[in-house]
């Protein structure tokens, strides 16, 4: 990641429990959506090679997992709540179909 990298948007949804998601997203704005799930520890703020991003015509989508950086913590942790969290933001984004692609415990 390059140090001067910045995000087009770095924000948060409230989720319909009332929990905070926080997520970002990297490279071309119009490109093919594909949602990155960080490793332990990790955060949203990883954007791997935002050049890379933009070539590759990605619009790359960084997640906080729940407890983590600006996310809140489930109360009943499970891989399927995960996905339910990833749902929701990719329906509040407007996102029809998307990648997954995920490393160390966000794989």
């Amino acid at each position: 990641m390059k140090a001067t990298a910045r995000p087009h948007a770095d924000a948060t949804i409230t989720l319909a429990d009332e929990r905070t998601l926080a997520y970002c997203e990297w490279g071309d704005p119009s490109g093919s959506p594909v949602l990155l799930a960080h490793g332990a520890p990790g955060s949203r703020l990883l954007c791997p090679d935002e050049d890379a991003t933009v070539g590759a015509g990605v619009r790359l989508l960084t997640v906080d997992r729940p407890g983590y950086g600006g996310s809140n913590a489930r109360p009943d942790p499970s891989l399927l709540g995960w996905a339910d969290d990833v749902q929701a933001l990719a329906d509040r984004l407007g996102l029809e179909r998307f990648a997954v692609v995920g490393f160390s415990a966000g794989g």
